[in-house]
C-alpha cells in the first residue's frame, strides 16, 4: 500500500495522485475527496480500494 496526496479531480471524475516517485491517475467510480487530500492504498492498475480519511472509502480504476 501507498500513501499520495490528491493534486486534480476533473469534471470526468479523473484524480491525479502523487506519490513519491510518480503520478497516478486513477478514474473515481464511488466515493471522492479533495484537492490536497492524503489517500492510502494499493495505486496498481485495476480496480482499487483508497482510504482518504479514517472513515471515508474512495473506489477508484487505476489507470496510470
Amino acid at each position: 500500500m501507498q500513501i499520495g496526496t490528491i493534486l486534480h479531480i476533473d469534471s470526468h471524475g479523473i484524480v491525479a495522485v502523487q506519490l513519491k516517485n510518480r503520478v497516478v491517475r486513477a478514474r473515481i467510480l464511488t466515493g471522492g475527496g479533495q484537492r490536497g487530500d492524503h489517500v492510502e492504498g494499493y495505486m496498481a492498475p485495476g480496480v482499487c480500494s483508497w482510504i482518504n480519511t479514517p472513515h471515508r472509502r474512495m473506489v477508484v480504476e487505476v489507470l496510470a
